[in-house]
Formats: C-alpha cells, structure tokens, sequence
C-alpha cells in the first residue's frame, strides 16, 4: 500500500468516494502504536446497537485436505485483511450488522495498554471515509481510535504493539493511538501484509518488498495489463506462498516466495475481488466484491474448496474477512457495516 440480520437489509450500492485534485505528494506508511492507548468517554463514541440474531445461515465450510502447521481490506473503497484461523465450520450463523459510519474491517488482535485488559480487546478496524483506525472491544464497541489526514488504504499487524498503515496523503493526526515511525514510498500503495519483518506492499500494478528498516528490497510481481491488477497481498504462514487479488481481470495469483507464479484462479463466484487473507493453517479466504461472496480456496491457489458466504446471507460487496478466535466469530466487512457470523 501507499506514501487495512432480522428482515433483509436493503442493499444499497458500494460507498462512492470522490478524489479531488492534489499537488502530488509522496505516498507514506505510517506505524501505529497502542503503546498510549487510552479509553475514549463514551459520549464520544457512537455505536448503533447490533440488530436481532438471525436463524443459521448454514453455510458450509469444506475443511483443507493439506493443513499448514500454525505459525505465531478498488479505487473506490479500501479494505482490511485481517488474522484469522479457521478449522473445521459446519456452518455459519448470522448474529447481528454492527452499523458504524463507513469503515472497513480491519481486525487484528493488539497488545492493549496496560489501562485496557487484553481480553477487552477484540479487533480493529481501518476507518476509511472517517480517515481513522479503531480499536473495538468483544462487544464489538469502538474504545479508542487515531485519525489520520488522509484515506487508509489498507492495515497490517507488524509488531504485537505496532501496525502499519499506508495512507496516500499526510497531515496532523490526533487522538488516543499514538502515530510512531513514518517512511515515505516512491510509488501509490494499497495493499500491505507482514511476515517475519518483511513487509510485502502493492501499488495498483506491482508487489514490493520491504524492510521494516524502510528500505525497498525488490519488486516481486508486476502486471502492467490494465488498472487494479495488484490490489490486496496476503502470505503464507510458512513463508513459502504469495498471494495477490487481481481485482481487474477477476483472478487470484499464487506466487513464489521470489514472485515467480505459481498458478491462478479464476472463478464464476470471484468476480473482482478484494479483501485476502491466509489463516494461520495455510487456508486462502477471498472476497468477491461484485459476486458478493467468500470463498476458500486450497492452499496451492488453484482450486476452490468452498463457497462459505453469499448475498443471501447479507453479504454485500464484501470488502474484507477475518476470524477472531475470541469470540469464535467470523466478521465480514462490506462498506458502511460489519458481519458478525458465529462458526461452529
């Protein structure tokens, strides 16, 4: 990335932002520290109550033949690709739309300030119309948060403490996240993930990768074919896959750890995709933003295993997916709201 139901809701069209003209100015990575995390007034936060839990969506989920060991979210709208670890779900039970105003899921678990009890802490999400990251409790209420002047494009786990979110503009910040280190990129940024102190950033049409010292490494991947080629990033738990959605041309691409491909997919039911994550068993999940759908798919990228979410069970243009182990949930992103599905 650049310097992360009741009756049937109606389903409104994907959030719409307008760019307007900028000097240019050099895309930045910023790292976001909890190490000053401080509990918001509730007068400050608003939070619509969740809507009544639904019947069973019963979805099913085809386990992975081949388990990895387990190893310690489009120009329009962005997304956040969260940490999940799936194992075997029977089915998928819709609880509740948690409404918010506009952001993006963005889970990943944090080390809270000592103020805040680590088992208090559920999730965060990248804000993207608001311009800010939220830290959210097990009730899924929003605790603290840290603006930023500018859209967040994306959000990646890089230290127990730290995230790193790339943003394509920059101003002054405020709040109860403090903003640590900055580096500034020479290319637009979109999608960002993290493996072992490497940080693996797209930008529309390549894949990169960095140190976290800021020192571009190499260029991995590059698809000059037409817009969005290289949208999300994702990598394997045992560091021996990439992962990029290539929201153009309707495609998952598997890579070497080099960027050599690997293979690609391409499916009826994953049509521009987005949000991209691998659990930390080695399975793939995968938005479909236009097909409305969440899919998995093995680990090899070359075959899908199953559909596990569709516009029947409210998933709308579904922007990003995450597990959270906490609450043995699945939370979907899609625009101005989050999913809660239990998996059993």
């Amino acid at each position: 990335m650049a310097d992360f139901v009741l009756p049937l809701t109606q389903d409104l069209p994907p959030t719409k932002v307008q760019v307007l003209p900028t000097t240019p100015v050099l895309p930045s990575t910023h790292v976001l520290s909890t190490a000053q995390v401080q509990v918001l007034p509730p007068v400050q936060v608003h939070v619509l109550p969740p809507t009544q839990i639904l019947p069973p969506a019963q979805v099913q989920f085809q386990p992975q033949t081949h388990v990895l060991p387990v190893q310690i979210s489009d120009p329009f709208q962005r997304d956040f690709i969260g940490m999940l670890q799936l194992q075997h779900v029977n089915y998928l039970e819709m609880l509740s739309t948690i409404e918010e105003d506009n952001f993006e899921l963005a889970p990943d678990t944090m080390e809270p300030h000592p103020g805040l009890p680590k088992d208090e802490i559920n999730e965060m999400l990248a804000d993207y119309t608001n311009k800010n990251v939220k830290l959210l409790n097990q009730q899924y209420k929003v605790v603290s948060h840290c603006g930023v002047a500018a859209y967040i494009e994306d959000i990646c786990l890089i230290t127990p403490s730290e995230v790193a979110v790339p943003v394509n503009e920059w101003g002054n910040t405020h709040s109860q996240l403090a903003l640590g280190r900055k580096f500034q990129l020479q290319h637009i940024c979109y999608g960002i993930a993290h493996h072992q102190g490497d940080m693996y950033i797209t930008s529309e049409n390549a894949l990169y990768k960095y140190s976290l010292s800021h020192k571009q490494v190499c260029k991995l991947y590059e698809d000059q074919s037409g817009a969005w080629t290289v949208s999300r990033c994702a990598v394997s738990p045992i560091w021996d896959k990439l992962y990029i959605t290539n929201y153009s041309h309707n495609k998952l691409l598997t890579l070497a750890r080099d960027g050599t491909l690997l293979a690609t997919l391409t499916d009826p039911e994953l049509r521009q995709p987005r949000g991209l994550h691998v659990t930390p068993r080695g399975q793939v999940l995968v938005c479909g933003y236009l097909s409305d759908t969440i899919l998995q798919v093995d680990s090899e990228g070359r075959k899908k295993l199953a559909t596990l979410a569709t516009g029947r069970d409210e998933v709308w243009y579904p922007e990003s997916v995450c597990y959270c182990s906490t609450t043995s949930s699945i939370i979907v992103g899609h625009g101005d709201d989050i999913l809660v599905f239990r998996v059993e």
